[in-house]
């Protein structure tokens, strides 16, 4: 969501997100754009979520 939605880098993005390396916000990606394609659910508050339906539910709220 940080890159579609600000034009900042991967180096930025990273450094927001406890101070890593720009590495670390590529693999970041590239997990999640596998949990969308792969419809992966994730345990979440004792329930478990659509990896998709949550990142829309984000974005709602960011946009809102």
């Amino acid at each position: 969501l940080a890159r579609k939605h600000t034009a900042a880098s991967y180096g930025e993005i990273s450094a927001h997100f406890a101070g890593r390396s720009h590495s670390t916000a590529v693999a970041a990606e590239k997990k999640v754009r596998l949990w969308l394609q792969n419809d992966e659910r994730l345990a979440i508050g004792g329930g478990e979520w659509s990896v998709r339906d949550l990142l829309e539910r984000i974005e709602r709220e960011l946009l809102g």
